[in-house]
């Protein structure tokens, strides 16, 4: 469930910046925890929109919306 999760995220973060005109960033997305293993910290390295750098640990669960 939570390399699914972190797929899901890598996907959105991609797309979000596709949408907003920054190819160039999209592109610079990586997917830390599948690509260096784990133990960074993080699990995704991505881009606000005007280029700065944004580190995203993903948390999964099936559980309600509200679970903790």
């Amino acid at each position: 469930m939570g390399r699914a999760g972190e797929e899901r995220i890598v996907l959105h973060e991609r797309s979000s910046l596709v949408a907003a005109g920054r190819d160039d960033l999209a592109k610079r997305v990586r997917w830390i925890s599948e690509e260096d293993g784990a133990g960074a910290g993080y699990d995704i390295a991505s881009f606000e929109m005007d280029g700065r750098s944004r580190l995203i640990e993903v948390k999964t669960t099936n559980g309600w919306e509200r679970t903790p």
